[in-house]
């Protein structure tokens, strides 16, 4: 099978029943083989889930397929995900630009899939091809996504299936770069020590993995970001946020999806990991000297964090100092 199909990263599963996708060499358009899943008379659906791939300015998606079902009433449906496969979404008829579904699947039936525009009926022979175009999806364009064959069945009469093969992702983007740079608010404790670091995602939308140092042992941490206009200009300034990515765990290491764009005036978007106990106090971004740059705010003692993530600003319980 061509297109990258069979590298790591793609997944298949059985969300209703125990029928999954397959390799099958019944059908292929090149190769030696293609995906398959079996369309049954029992209620069912499987799918098949791509690898994560950033949708740039020219992104497009292609494959082949060949497919019989019970006409009307089984079919497949081409769906996506912006947030890991959390949820997913219905590719709409309008972003294809060949080969695009037609027939809604009825709900009477108890179809997984009804009420969905999916490819039904059919005869299986000869693939053709079917294009969509990712990046005209305001919806996609610009973020980190996933594509899934969702094929479901109803709870009668069966016929052959469904078989994919050769999925290429043109233009996709690749995970974003990031570029360290030393920089505000300083040194942690305003007096000595390492300096905190800024980073600048290259790529808006994209996929970024953070690590950090969690020797302090907080219960929970969050992602506070904002805009390089957003910065104080000196050490008496105060930083202004465009928002934050709340409960990202405590082990050190979190994947950042669809990493937000760069807010408008700014040349590039900055983050920083805050520490939490999980519950009412958020670790401040250090104490207060004149050598260090308070959270939001006017200034003083009261500042120091970020108050996001419902969480309640302290400068006592602040991480390691």
């Amino acid at each position: 099978s061509g297109g990258g199909f069979d590298l790591a990263g793609w997944t298949h599963s059985a969300v209703t029943g125990t029928t999954n996708w397959t390799w099958s060499t019944a059908q292929h358009h090149d190769g030696t083989h293609s995906w398959y899943a079996q369309d049954i008379a029992t209620v069912s659906d499987m799918v098949l889930v791509s690898p994560s791939f950033g949708v740039g300015a020219t992104t497009t998606l292609s494959f082949y397929h060949t497919y019989a079902f019970e006409s009307g009433y089984d079919g497949g449906t081409l769906e996506y995900s912006t947030n890991g496969g959390s949820t997913w979404t219905m590719v709409p008829v309008a972003d294809y630009t060949l080969g695009a579904p037609s027939t809604v699947i009825p709900t009477t039936y108890s179809n997984p899939i009804g009420n969905e525009t999916a490819w039904s009926g059919g005869t299986v022979g000869t693939m053709t091809q079917v294009v969509v175009n990712l990046h005209g999806d305001a919806n996609m364009l610009n973020k980190t996504v996933q594509i899934r064959w969702h094929e479901g069945n109803d709870d009668s009469n069966a016929s052959t299936g469904w078989y994919v093969d050769t999925v290429v992702i043109s233009n996709a983007q690749t995970m974003g770069t990031c570029t360290t740079v030393s920089g505000p608010p300083g040194v942690q404790n305003g007096i000595s020590g390492t300096a905190m670091k800024g980073t600048r995602a290259a790529v808006d939308g994209s996929q970024i993995s953070v690590t950090w140092d969690n020797s302090c042992a907080g219960t929970q941490y969050e992602i506070v970001y904002g805009g390089s206009a957003q910065l104080p200009t000196s050490y008496s300034g105060t930083y202004g946020l465009t928002g934050v990515q709340c409960s990202i765990g405590s082990s050190g290491s979190y994947s950042w999806t669809g990493v937000p764009a760069v807010p408008g005036g700014s040349s590039y978007l900055w983050w920083l990991v805050v520490a939490t106990d999980g519950a009412t106090t958020e670790g401040s971004w250090g104490k207060n000297s004149s050598q260090e740059r308070t959270g939001p705010g006017t200034g003083g003692s009261s500042q120091g964090a970020t108050g996001a993530c419902a969480t309640t600003k302290s400068l006592v319980n602040t991480c390691g100092q």
